[in-house]
Parts: C-alpha cells; structure tokens; sequence
C-alpha cells in the first residue's frame, strides 16, 4: 500500500459531482504486513477510499452502518471500521478525534489495525 493523500480522495470523490458533509482522514497508527508501510484511509461520506501500489486508488462504498461499526466494499475487499475512542469533541457533537480498528478481509488478506484521525465529522 501507498501513502494516501486526503486531497486525492476528494479529488475522486467530487469526481461524482458532489461534495462531501463527512471527512474522515485515518492514518495507520503502526507499519502494516502490507509491504510494512504506514497508510491511510480516507471516509467521506458513504464511500471509503485506500491506496494500493498496484490497482491505484480504489473506491470502496458503504454496504452496512450500525451504531459500532461501518462497512465498505470493492474488488473482493471489505473494510470495516469501527470506533474505539472519541476525544476533543466539539460543542455541538458534529466532530471528534478519533481513534479506530480497521479490519481488512478478502482479496489483501485478512488483517485489522488501529489507526488515529482527528475531526471526523461535518
């Protein structure tokens, strides 16, 4: 995997013609199996974006929300993603630092890390 810059994911996503309430930037607390790289993972809205060095940028989009977790879908790839912690959050409950478990399965294996992001929200 490759690093994945937020304004590239944007860029993919207002592709659509829409511009995105939700952002979500989560990077990679620790290196991945994955060519022992860090990497990101970028929510906006109900679409999930990561980087792969081969198939590029891949857009994965929303196949289940529940109070715990959210799930995307692509390619034989699912990620779900869950919440761990919430910190700093705002006066009005639209935003928080947080910190989450990414759980990978299908076509890239099956592995789960934790990654930190700040201001997830509106």
């Amino acid at each position: 995997m490759q690093p994945l810059r937020y304004e590239d994911a944007l860029a993919a996503y207002e592709l659509g013609g829409d511009s995105p309430n939700y952002i979500c930037a989560i990077a990679a607390e620790k290196a991945v199996a994955l060519e022992q790289e860090f990497f990101s993972v970028v929510l906006l809205e109900d679409k999930a974006y990561i980087q792969l060095a081969k198939a590029g940028l891949l857009e994965m989009l929303l196949k289940e929300a529940a109070d715990e977790y959210t799930a995307y879908a692509t390619q034989g790839i699912v990620l779900r993603v869950e919440v761990l912690s919430r910190a700093n959050i705002s006066e009005y409950e639209e935003s928080a630092d947080q910190r989450m478990r990414l759980a990978f399965s299908g076509a890239l294996g099956d592995f789960a890390i934790t990654g930190a992001a700040q201001s997830c929200g509106i």
